[in-house]
């Protein structure tokens, strides 16, 4: 991995800042000032063929939406297993039979409310 000094970062700001200066005062009278592009949205939203972009969509549209569908389907059996582990030791613990059902209980309980809650993110979100 290349290290970049501060004296190369310092002088790529430089050349920046120079860069820009030179194109603010070659196209003033054709553009407006860049602090006014910037805050007018010509960096944000717009190409260089000058359409704006759409909305997220593609194959990294796709992997959010499976994502989403993803922990829907781990939430149940991964809350059920973590309440029964953690209800084995403390029957371990305090000598008891009776906390590994509850914590799968528990566990299940928790997992339902994960699984609304990603579904209602994802619907509010409006995924299709």
């Amino acid at each position: 991995m290349r290290k970049t000094t501060t004296k190369a970062l310092t002088q790529r700001t430089q050349w920046k800042n120079a860069k820009v200066a030179e194109e603010d005062e070659k196209g003033a009278e054709e553009k407006p000032q860049r602090s006014q592009r910037k805050a007018a949205g010509w960096y944000v939203g717009t190409m260089a063929n000058g359409n704006s972009p759409k909305k997220q969509g593609g194959s990294l549209g796709d992997l959010v939406k499976a994502e989403s569908m993803i922990q829907l389907a781990i939430a149940l059996p991964a809350g059920c297993l973590v309440g029964w582990l953690v209800g084995a030791g403390l029957d371990e613990h305090f000598h008891t039979n009776w906390m590994a059902i509850t914590g799968i209980i528990l566990g299940a309980v928790g997992g339902f409310l994960q699984m609304f809650l990603t579904a209602a993110r994802f619907l509010k979100r409006g995924g299709d």
